[in-house]
């Protein structure tokens, strides 16, 4: 039917860019037998999966309250994409390194863990932990071992907002900014103006993002292109350096390639002191006017502040 045909559109127009796998999930896919058990119909978003994608790369869960208390389906972290939990309570560097090495530990493969900023039932990065601190959020969900999920509209800052529920439930839920993908009256989201568009915080769209180089758009795309380049940044060993109450400080080495990735999740600067086999060229800074050069033997970080070094010898 209709939905059918929509459906395989829009999993075709992610299959023509790159996409290497697909993550089924939602109250539509009941469970992993609509796929392998021909007996059973499977709903149309379903069907459409199994024409486009082969078995071994689709993943189909049951969406049942209990993924969001432990995660049994990937052993994943806090910021899992079936239990990501990004909330500011969580967001200390010690929680998070603690939390992070555990889950990879208990991992069978460490490429099968996913991890996430946000999910349907939580607000975006920017409405969790601040605005202050969504580059460093980007810089540690595109350097963990892994596979990561951007949630759509993180990539450009968006946040949320509650609003009251329907009239038969008595709390507040959450309700979705659109995308912002340019400065129409309707966002470029619809052709029609989006009812609550202008309720939302305002971000600049994507149009202006895109041609502004020290906009968290352009960071994303050049994490995405710092992770295709850097094959420790792919399949590289996770070694923690560093948590303190500021410094989130973590190693990842592959052969021949060695990176280190620090973030000041603090409120305050922080500094981190480099000893000699940890010292190399910067690669990537939120801040991109340090990024020329070779760092010294301190990294001196602000608040939210985030930087990739290539170590020597790499």
């Amino acid at each position: 039917g209709a939905v059918e045909i929509a459906t395989e559109r829009a999993y075709r127009f992610w299959f023509d860019r790159g996409v290497d796998a697909v993550r089924a999930g939602g109250r539509w896919a009941e469970n992993a037998r609509q796929v392998a058990d021909p007996a059973v119909a499977p709903p149309a978003p379903v069907r459409s999966l199994v024409r486009l994608v082969p078995a071994a790369l689709l993943d189909v869960h049951e969406a049942e309250p209990r993924e969001w208390e432990a995660c049994p389906i990937c052993r994943a972290s806090m910021l899992c994409a079936h239990r990501p939990v990004v909330a500011p309570a969580a967001w200390q560097p010690r929680r998070l390194m603690a939390t992070i090495h555990d889950r990879l530990q208990q991992a069978t493969d460490p490429a099968i863990v996913q991890w996430a900023l946000a999910s349907r039932r939580q607000p975006r990065a920017a409405g969790l932990i601040g605005p202050e601190q969504i580059r460093a959020a980007a810089v540690l969900l595109l350097t963990l071992p892994g596979t990561p999920t951007i949630v759509s509209g993180d990539e450009i800052g968006l946040s949320d907002r509650a609003t009251l529920a329907p009239l038969r439930r008595r709390h507040a839920h959450l309700e979705r900014a659109p995308m912002v993908w340019d400065d129409t009256n309707a966002n470029g989201f619809a052709r029609w103006p989006w009812r609550a568009a202008g309720e939302f915080p305002r971000v600049d769209s994507v149009g202006v993002q895109r041609c502004d180089p020290d906009s968290i758009l352009v960071l994303y795309r050049r994490l995405i292109a710092l992770r295709h380049n850097e094959r420790a940044l792919q399949v590289g060993a996770f070694s923690p350096l560093l948590a303190n109450d500021r410094l989130l400080v973590y190693l990842r080495e592959a052969p021949g390639n060695r990176v280190l990735v620090a973030m000041n999740l603090g409120t305050e600067s922080a500094a981190f002191s480099l000893r000699p086999e940890l010292r190399g060229h910067y690669a990537l800074c939120t801040e991109r006017s340090r990024e020329s050069g070779r760092a010294g033997t301190v990294l001196e970080m602000s608040p939210g502040e985030a930087i990739v070094l290539r170590l020597a010898g790499s």
